[in-house]
């Protein structure tokens, strides 16, 4: 939850109660979402200042890449390879996070902002999938992504996730490619 984390799950479209409960939260998901947020955006903020110090900037191909997938400033973003999620003092961030980079235990990746944290070298579609999600931050803002995204995990979870969908559709072409 929280940052963008990128694993490889079959897409599944929200059905149509989870897109009305998308659309009108309950009251409980807005509870849960205002008090998430907080923790979520500084998470996101400390993730992306972490990769804007310590990352790589994406090469030309990477480049055509991230416009290809509809980022506006493939310039700003960082890669960094590590070896373990970033963590949170938050308990229900934590668990979200870890909960979130164990779908896929031999990779994965997790934006945040402009910076793209990876487990191992990405392959072309999980490196589209994660540009995909810069392209969201683009779209909404920091905030605006963070409480979207918890509100999609809250209501129809991962898999169906609007904003993962539409990350999986976009590197769906890369799929297959080094």
């Amino acid at each position: 939850m929280l940052l963008a984390c990128g694993a490889v799950v079959a897409a599944l479209p929200p059905r149509a109660s989870g897109m009305h409960a998308l659309a009108h939260p309950s009251a409980d998901v807005i509870a849960q979402v205002d008090r998430l947020a907080p923790g979520a955006i500084a998470l996101i903020e400390s993730t992306e200042a972490d990769a804007m110090a310590r990352g790589r900037p994406l090469d030309s191909d990477e480049i055509a890449l991230a416009r290809g997938v509809g980022v506006a400033a493939p310039g700003r973003v960082r890669v960094v390879e590590e070896s373990a999620l970033p963590g949170h003092a938050q308990p229900d961030l934590a668990a979200l996070v870890r909960l979130l980079g164990e779908r896929n235990p031999r990779r994965w990746g997790l934006t945040a902002g402009y910076g793209i944290v990876f487990k191992s070298h990405p392959p072309k579609y999980l490196l589209a999938h994660e540009l995909r999600h810069v392209a969201q931050y683009e779209r909404l803002g920091l905030k605006g992504f963070a409480r979207r995204y918890i509100t999609e995990m809250l209501v129809v979870g991962y898999a169906r996730a609007p904003l993962e969908t539409d990350a999986r559709k976009a590197a769906a072409p890369y799929r297959g490619k080094p």
